[in-house]
């Protein structure tokens, strides 16, 4: 199967671009939006019984620099 080609200038990806760009697994990819961690719109329209679902890539790349060392927080336990 083809995997699809990112677009660099993307604003908002399907999952499997979204999978293919960041290295995380779709199944990854949804619990983050699930639990609010990225953000996800819905392309639903009244009437539709299937609907596309994107995946927002300025929150993805937050996420992901989230775990950067610089943005760890020291001593969250202490």
């Amino acid at each position: 199967m083809n995997q699809p080609t990112p677009n660099p200038t993307a604003i908002w990806l399907r999952d499997k671009q979204a999978v293919a760009t960041y290295s995380i697994s779709r199944t990854k990819l949804w619990m983050l939006a699930k639990a609010g961690k990225i953000r996800s719109v819905s392309l639903q329209e009244p009437g539709m019984s299937r609907a596309t679902r994107l995946f927002c890539v300025k929150s993805i790349e937050e996420y992901i620099e989230s775990f950067l060392p610089e943005n760890q927080t020291k001593g969250e336990t202490e």
